[in-house]
C-alpha cells in the first residue's frame, strides 16, 4: 500500500473542509509558516499539523507517511483502554480510521489536543537556580508514576521531549502531561512487539539489548528522571552545564553500560546529600537487575519522600559499580539532606499532579514534541509563600529542627572512652565496632562477655543459699551485675555480627539509653515508641532486640533457676521474694516488648517493598530465632511463677 507523502498532506490540509471527516477539523485552519505554507512537525512514522478553530481551540493531527499498522492498532487499543476515563496526565486523543481523504482514498489519522507547555529539559534548565521548584517537580513526578501504574498503562518512552509542563486550572499552576504514545503499552497489547525501544539515554540496558516490551519497562526511566531531578536540586547549574548534551537529563546510556568509567557518577557521588547516594545506589543496582525487578519509584522514595536506605550487601554492590575515585569518597557525617522533608510532605497540596510552581502563567509555542520555548516564566517567590513549596533555602540540620520533632537521644556513659587497638582513635567502651576504622573489638567483646558469663553463673549458683552469708550476698550482687552485663554483652555481640552500617547523618549510632523517639540510622525517619524496626525502611535493630531479649531471659532465668529454700531466715526470705517479684515484673515487661516487636517485624515483611525485607539467609535465621524467643521467655516466666 502506497502511503501519502508530506507534500500530499501539505496540499490536502490547506482545504480542511474537503479532506477531513471530523466536524471539528473541517471548520479549523492549519498553522502556517512565514511563506503561508502548512507547518508540519516531522517524525519517524508521521507528520503532525496544528489546526485551530475560530474559538481558539487547537488540535494536533498526526498523519502517517508510511506503513504503520502496529501504530494504528496500538492507538486503537489505547483509545479503547481510555474510554472509561482519561488520566489527568494524558492528552485527549481519538484514533480516526478514515480521518483524511487524499486523491479519493481514506487514510487513518490521530486527533489530539494541541498542548502548549515547556518540555522537561527546558523547564529544568530555566529553574536550575531554584532548587525548590526542582524538588517540587520531583514530587509531582512520583505522583505521576503512581497514577500511570494505577491506570494500567506504560508510556515506554519517558524522556525529556515527551514530558511537558502545561498551564493548570489557575494562572499560578503547572501540570505534567505526557505526549507521544507510539510505543505505549496497555493490557490489550500484551504479547505483541514494539517497533521501538525508547530514548537510549533513559532506558534500561536490558531493553536496549533485547527490545523488551511489557508493563514493567517504565520502572527504570521513572527512577532515572527522579534521581536526575534530585541531583540537580543540589548540583544546580554547574552540574547541568558539565553533563547536559541536549538529549539527556544528566544520564547517558554509557553511564550504565560502563559505570566504572562514568565521570557523571563520580561527580554525583560527591554531592553533599546522603539522599543522592541512596537514589544512585538503587538506580545502579536496578541497571544490573532484570528489568521487571527494578524497584518501583514510589517504593524507593517511600511515603515521606525519603529514599530507602541501602543494605550492607547493596552498599558493597554499589561500590563495585562506581568509578574507583567515587567508591573511595566518604560523605561528611554532619551533612543532612537539603530539605525538611517532613514539613514538605505535610504542606504539599493533595492534587496528585499539580503544584503552584509559578507566580504567573507562561504560554509557549511548544508543539507536540517540540522543544522551542518562546516565553520564560518568572522566578518563584521563595519568601512569604512557603506554602507553595514547603521548602527551605538553607540546609536543614538536626539543631534547626523544631523542638517537638527533634528526637532526644541520651548517650550511654559518653565519657567511657578507650582507644581502638587498630586505629588508636577514641571509641566508646561498649561499642564493639570502631566507627573510625570499622575494626571489630574482639578483645573488649571477649572481656565483657566473659564477665557477664561469670556473674550470671555466680548468681545462679549462690542465690538460693539457705542463710544470708557471704555467698548469698555475693550471689545477690552477681545477679544485679548479670542483669546489666548480659544484655550489654548480647547487644555488643549482635552489633559485631551484623557488621558496620554507615549511619544516617544526624542519627546517633553509638550506645544510648532507651528513648520514646529515635532517628533511624539508615533512612533518618523519626520512629515514635521504637521497638526493633524502622517503620519506613524496615531496618532491624538487632542490637536492641538482642539486648532486650537478653534482659528478659536473664531476669526470668534468675527467678526460675534460683528459688529460695524453705528453711531460710524470715528477713532473708522476704528480701529474696521482693527481688524475685521485681525480676518477674522486669522479665514480663521486656518479654512482652519482645513479643510485640517480633510481631511487628513479621507484619513489616508483608508491607515493605522487596528492598526493605529481610532477604539474606542470616537475616532470616535471626528472625526465626527472634520468633522463638517469646516462647522461651513465656516458659521461663511460667516456671518462675510456679516456683
Amino acid at each position: 500500500m502506497a502511503w501519502p507523502q508530506p507534500l500530499d498532506y501539505n496540499a490536502a490540509v490547506q482545504t480542511p473542509q474537503l479532506c477531513f471527516r471530523d466536524a471539528d477539523l473541517r471548520e479549523a485552519k492549519v498553522s502556517e509558516d512565514a511563506l503561508g505554507m502548512p507547518r508540519p512537525y516531522s517524525g519517524n512514522f508521521a507528520d503532525v499539523y496544528q489546526l485551530s478553530s475560530v474559538t481558539g481551540q487547537s488540535w494536533a493531527v498526526k498523519c502517517f507517511t508510511r506503513e504503520a499498522g502496529h501504530l494504528q492498532a496500538r492507538y486503537q487499543a489505547i483509545s479503547d483502554h481510555l474510554r472509561s476515563g482519561s488520566p489527568p496526565f494524558m492528552v485527549n486523543f481519538h484514533y480516526l480510521n478514515e480521518g483524511i481523504r487524499i486523491r479519493g482514498k481514506a487514510y487513518p489519522i490521530v486527533k489530539m489536543d494541541w498542548v502548549n507547555g515547556f518540555t522537561l529539559n527546558e523547564f529544568v534548565k530555566k529553574h536550575l537556580d531554584n532548587p525548590q521548584v526542582l524538588y517540587r517537580l520531583a514530587q509531582m513526578w512520583v505522583k505521576l508514576s503512581l497514577q500511570l501504574r494505577r491506570a494500567r498503562m506504560t508510556h515506554a518512552d519517558l524522556q525529556h521531549g515527551n514530558v511537558l509542563l502545561v498551564p493548570g486550572d489557575r494562572p499560578s499552576q503547572l501540570s505534567l502531561r505526557l505526549i507521544d504514545y507510539d510505543g505505549m503499552f496497555v493490557p490489550a497489547l500484551a504479547n505483541t512487539l514494539s517497533g521501538e525501544v525508547g530514548h537510549p539515554n533513559y532506558q534500561h540496558p536490558q531493553r536496549l539489548r533485547e527490545g523488551t516490551y511489557n508493563s514493567e519497562i517504565d520502572r527504570f526511566p521513572h527512577l532515572l528522571i527522579y534521581t536526575a531531578l534530585r541531583c540537580l536540586t543540589v548540583g544546580g547549574r554547574e552540574l547541568w552545564d558539565k553533563h547536559d548534551n541536549g538529549e539527556n537529563l544528566l544520564f547517558r546510556e554509557q553511564d550504565f553500560v560502563r559505570p566504572t568509567e562514568s565521570k557523571l557518577l563520580e561527580d554525583l557521588w560527591q554531592l553533599p546529600d546522603p539522599d543522592i547516594r541512596r537514589l544512585l545506589g538503587h538506580l545502579l543496582i536496578g541497571s544490573e537487575m532484570p528489568l521487571d525487578r527494578v524497584a518501583m519509584l514510589d517504593e524507593v522514595v517511600g511515603s515521606e519522600g525519603r529514599p530507602l536506605g541501602l543494605t550492607t550487601g547493596q552498599e558493597r554492590q554499589v561500590a563495585a559499580l562506581l568509578p574507583p575515585a567515587a567508591a573511595r569518597t566518604k560523605i561528611s557525617q554532619a551533612v543532612l539532606s537539603r530539605f525538611s522533608l517532613e514539613e514538605l510532605i505535610g504542606e504539599m497540596e493533595d492534587d496528585p499532579l499539580e503544584g503552584e510552581l509559578l507566580r504567573t502563567s507562561a504560554a509557549t509555542a511548544t508543539g507536540l514534541g517540540s522543544a522551542t520555548v518562546t516565553a520564560v516564566p518568572q522566578n518563584l517567590d521563595t519568601g512569604s509563600r512557603r506554602r507553595n513549596t514547603g521548602l527551605h533555602q538553607s540546609d536543614v540540620t538536626v539543631e534547626e529542627m523544631p523542638a517537638h520533632a527533634r528526637p532526644v537521644c541520651i548517650p550511654l556513659l559518653p565519657h567511657w572512652q578507650v582507644r581502638c587497638v587498630a586505629c588508636r582513635q577514641q571509641k566508646h567502651l561498649f561499642d564493639s565496632i570502631c566507627p573510625h576504622c570499622r575494626h571489630v573489638d574482639w578483645l573488649g567483646l571477649l572481656v565483657i562477655t566473659g564477665a557477664a558469663g561469670l556473674f550470671l553463673t555466680a548468681a545462679l549458683t549462690w542465690l538460693h543459699a539457705a542463710e544470708p552469708g557471704v555467698l548469698a550476698i555475693l550471689g545477690l550482687i552477681a545477679a544485679v551485675c548479670s542483669v546489666v552485663l548480659v544484655p550489654l554483652a548480647a547487644g555488643m555481640l549482635a552489633r559485631a555480627l551484623a557488621g558496620f552500617e554507615e549511619p544516617y547523618p544526624g542519627a546517633f549510632a553509638g550506645p544510648s539509653w532507651p528513648t520514646t523517639a529515635a532517628l533511624c540510622t539508615r533512612c533518618g525517619r523519626v520512629n515514635m515508641v521504637p521497638l526493633f524496626a524502622c517503620r519506613l525502611c524496615g531496618r532491624v535493630s538487632w542490637v536492641t532486640l538482642a539486648a532486650v531479649g537478653a534482659l528478659a531471659g536473664t531476669t526470668l532465668a534468675l527467678v526460675a533457676v534460683g528459688p529460695p529454700l524453705a528453711d531460710t531466715s524470715g528477713w532473708w526470705h522476704v528480701l529474696t521474694a521482693v527481688v524475685r517479684w521485681f525480676e518477674r515484673l522486669v522479665g514480663f515487661l521486656t518479654g512482652f516488648m519482645v513479643m510485640i516487636g517480633v510481631f511487628e517485624l513479621w507484619k513489616l515483611q508483608g508491607r515493605l517493598p522487596k528492598e526493605g525485607r529481610l532477604r539474606t539467609p542470616n537475616a532470616q535465621l535471626a528472625l526465626l530465632v527472634a520468633t522463638m524467643l517469646p516462647i522461651v521467655l513465656a516458659v521461663l516466666f511460667l516456671i518462675g511463677l510456679v516456683g
